[in-house]
């Protein structure tokens, strides 16, 4: 789903590089992170600079039933990135 999502973004937005990261937990031990094993939430670069979003469960471990609304959110998440 990563190489989807980041295909998608290439195809609508005129941006050289789109990179999924990893960010440190805020609070590393609550009980998501300890459930689901996670010790990051996920969010993405566009062109270096970060996007104003993160999230978890990490894209890989979403269902698909997600990937509309997680889709929905990063592209909002780069319109407003690329707008600045």
């Amino acid at each position: 789903m990563k190489t989807r999502i980041i295909h998608e973004l290439q195809q609508k937005f005129e941006a050289s590089s789109f990179e999924i990261i990893k960010l440190p937990l805020a609070k590393p031990m609550d009980k998501l992170s300890i459930y689901l094993d996670y010790s990051a939430k996920e969010s993405m670069t566009v062109d270096g600079k970060q996007l104003g979003i993160s999230w978890l469960p990490h894209i890989e471990d979403m269902p698909e039933s997600y990937y509309g609304l997680i889709f929905e959110r990063i592209e909002e998440a780069v319109t407003d990135l690329m707008g600045e």
